[in-house]
């Protein structure tokens, strides 16, 4: 769902009160979309070493199973949002969720790393699950359920996160990596199924027209940011591809932001970003994705370095995964009481606790440790 200036999309019309049963079937099928995708996103990092060797190539090379998903995620995600506001956020959504399944199939049959890749862009596409599922709950639900169900879909996103690095290891080494994909294609076919047959189409619209020029630079420069800081490290912080992405996906993304505050439908109203609510909440959620995913990417990597390092603890996949049950389970449980407090005090309390105990969690295991002078891992829980 995009950002207009007209504010916060609108709860559900008079007369829809018939269809609240529906609410539950609605929040079920938002969820396992959103888990789906969730877990897709984490469930290859721990095993990209075994399916390097599988298909033949170095895990720097493996490492594009996640570059091309993240491109994808970033790219598509504002475009197919802005699209559920202008003909339906349904209608979209199992568009996206088709995408899903195909990228699944495709990547859970893939002889080699080039049609792999290919699955994970299609796969990148359900980043926009969230916004379209956000934008649903605020047409379908009452105004008292909004709050706690979309603290719930958040937490979810987490938790699918932390599942697919739990799970990545017994998966692996029970079956094969082509489970990764088979496995949660079945979840994205229930999500379906209900988005289709058990989810009514909301008759909120946003009319207008897509931003095809802020589409095609916005692209531009995310692809060029994004694709820089992934291979920087094996390229060359000072290689001239890596500065010249950085450069050039900065100078697009300042392009872009001229261009939105000129044309008369944006893509994004940039100029929403001028309220203080605005820009310090994304900021502050930028902040809590960058402790999520170094809780689940950087953690099992250090846990399973070979302790002749000094800082690693020679773990195994599976057992690296398990050290993140802890983060998981609070993931549940703070995600739901984030949502009623939300109804209670508004968002700002349960913000600055939630704050507070992500960087309680990361001092503790900064500040102590184990054998070896091995530094404990962190179980954090960003809520």
């Amino acid at each position: 769902m995009s950002i207009t200036a007209e504010g916060p999309v609108p709860g559900p019309l008079p007369g829809r009160e018939g269809q609240r049963p529906r609410g539950a079937g609605i929040i079920t099928y938002l969820s396992l979309g959103g888990l789906s995708f969730a877990v897709l996103q984490s469930l290859v990092a721990p095993a990209l070493g075994t399916i390097g060797k599988d298909l033949g190539v170095a895990t720097s090379d493996a490492s594009w199973v996640l570059t091309a998903y993240l491109l994808s995620a970033s790219v598509l995600t504002p475009i197919l949002g802005r699209l559920g506001d202008m003909v339906g956020k349904r209608k979209v959504l199992i568009v996206v969720l088709v995408l899903l399944l195909a990228g699944a199939v495709i990547a859970a049959l893939a002889p080699n790393l080039t049609v792999l890749i290919v699955g994970r862009v299609l796969q990148g596409a359900a980043g926009a699950v969230m916004p379209l599922s956000i934008g649903i709950v605020r047409d379908e639900l009452p105004k008292e359920r909004v709050s706690v169900t979309i603290g719930l879909l958040s937490a979810i996103f987490g938790i699918g996160a932390g599942v697919g690095i739990v799970a990545a290891g017994p998966i692996v080494e029970s079956l094969s990596w082509h489970w990764l994909f088979w496995l949660p294609a079945g979840l994205v076919v229930i999500a379906l199924l209900g988005a289709i047959f058990g989810m009514p189409e909301s008759p909120v619209r946003t009319p207008g027209k897509l931003d095809w020029l802020g589409t095609a630079i916005v692209s531009v420069g995310l692809v060029a940011v994004l694709l820089a800081i992934s291979e920087g490290q094996a390229w060359g912080w000072g290689d001239g591809k890596t500065v010249s992405l950085l450069i050039g996906g900065g100078v697009a993304l300042i392009g872009f932001v001229v261009v939105e505050l000129r044309v008369a439908e944006p893509l994004i109203d940039v100029r929403l970003f001028r309220h203080r609510g605005v820009w310090t909440a994304h900021i502050v959620a930028l902040a809590f994705g960058f402790a999520m995913f170094g809780t689940f990417v950087l953690v099992p990597t250090i846990l399973q370095l070979p302790t002749v390092l000094g800082y690693g603890f020679g773990k195994s996949v599976s057992e690296a995964g398990l050290y993140l049950l802890p983060t998981v389970i609070a993931m549940v449980i703070s995600g739901v009481i984030a949502g009623a407090l939300i109804r209670k005090v508004g968002p700002k309390i349960p913000m600055i606790l939630g704050a507070v105990s992500v960087t309680v969690a990361f001092v503790i295991p900064a500040l102590g440790t184990g054998k070896n002078g091995r530094s404990c891992c962190p179980e954090s829980s960003p809520a």
